[in-house]
């Protein structure tokens, strides 16, 4: 019997199994700047009896925004009950995709009335114009470039602890589904780190469950620490979250391991949301004047470039002369400083030079 098979249970028929490790081809991941490819799309678990098209297109609609919003309830915001009929409008993509749980997990996969879920329907739409359907709505926007959350799961069996990581646990499989749900990435612990060394898998779980993210191999800010435990019929977890020199420590519980995890990375996703949210005035566009200096060469120029064109909220890209090795550059966008200072520091390209967030030109320095 799988291990999450008997998390996922209720606690009351909680069984000793054993962890496998389930050996991954793929190498360690090395950044924590995750693109989110999926940002402008939703998902709707669907049943037997499908609804119409229109309306799965509505309820793709307030999936995606729970992504862009942070919001897990969108349809209580400002303007947008009223304003559903526009998916149709911006949807550029639509149809069923291949949809398959893992066989423990298909119990609690259900659609919004409750049914058991046999389809999943997916719709993407338009980026630039849903920024702009937001924007006019004055909506608080979660800013597309986000660092991916390293997260390490603990739970406790029978005095026996267990770390969720490996690619073929239905517990990672939910908790991953449940924070692609929210727009929120992930960077998990790789198996492979731990193959033949007990004593280090045994010590990350000791930091995990004392909530002590120093020594855990490649944990970077922002850091989540889950350590769950059966009380009763209930499963509690104590979650612990370190995110630019702050923490914050809070509480779930379920009558099952997943529901409680799942609501855990909701909580977690609305943090990350609020530390990097975006409000704009409607229609408003702001003009930055850089200043880049350290560039070279055409390579240079090319990478300086392409890095400000693919930001998020780039509208227009001015260059107005270059003098030496620095460029003199301004920078259109839907949103301002702070956003632009977050979004650099993901790719680490650029780097904004300190104090000068508050002067009249940003001055950026190119990085080797």
């Amino acid at each position: 019997m799988n291990v999450a098979s008997t998390a996922l249970r209720p606690a009351s028929h909680w069984l000793i199994c054993s962890l496998i490790f389930i050996l991954s081809m793929l190498p360690g991941s090395n950044t924590y700047a995750v693109e989110l490819t999926d940002l402008y799309s939703g998902d709707v678990l669907v049943g037997e009896q499908a609804p119409s098209e229109s309306r799965l297109v509505q309820q793709a609609f307030l999936a995606m925004l729970v992504k862009l919003t942070g919001n897990d309830n969108p349809l209580a915001l400002p303007g947008v009950s009223g304003s559903l009929g526009d998916a149709s409008r911006l949807v550029i993509r639509q149809g069923y995709v291949p949809y398959d749980p893992p066989a423990l997990l298909r119990d609690l996969q259900t659609t919004v009335t409750g049914e058991p879920a046999v389809r999943l329907f997916r719709a993407r739409f338009a980026a630039n114009q849903v920024d702009q359907w937001l924007q006019r709505r004055q909506l608080r926007r979660w800013s597309p470039e986000r660092r991916a959350i390293s997260l390490w799961l603990v739970y406790e069996q029978d005095f026996q602890r267990q770390l969720v990581m490996d690619h073929e646990d239905p517990l990672r499989w939910l908790a991953q589904q449940t924070a692609d749900t929210r727009g929120l990435p992930l960077d998990w612990p790789q198996p492979l780190r731990f193959l033949g060394n007990e004593e280090d898998l045994q010590n990350a779980i000791s930091d995990v469950w004392g909530g002590f993210p120093e020594n855990l191999p490649s944990a970077r800010e922002p850091v989540l620490l889950a350590a769950a435990q059966v009380n009763g019929d209930v499963w509690q977890v104590r979650w612990r979250y370190f995110s630019n020199g702050q923490f914050t420590r809070f509480n779930t519980q379920g009558l099952n391991l997943a529901n409680a995890f799942q609501e855990g990375i909701g909580q977690a996703a609305e943090f990350s949301a609020q530390q990097a949210s975006i409000v704009t005035a409607n229609d408003e566009q702001q003009q930055l004047r850089l200043t880049v200096h350290g560039v070279n060469s055409a390579s240079d120029y090319g990478r300086v470039i392409n890095e400000l064109e693919n930001l998020s909220q780039t509208e227009n890209l001015q260059v107005s002369r270059a003098e030496g090795s620095t460029l003199f550059i301004v920078l259109t966008a839907r949103a301002g400083r702070e956003w632009l200072q977050r979004a650099l520091a993901l790719n680490q390209i650029l780097e904004v030079r300190p104090g000068s967030l508050s002067a009249s030109t940003i001055a950026l320095e190119l990085q080797p």
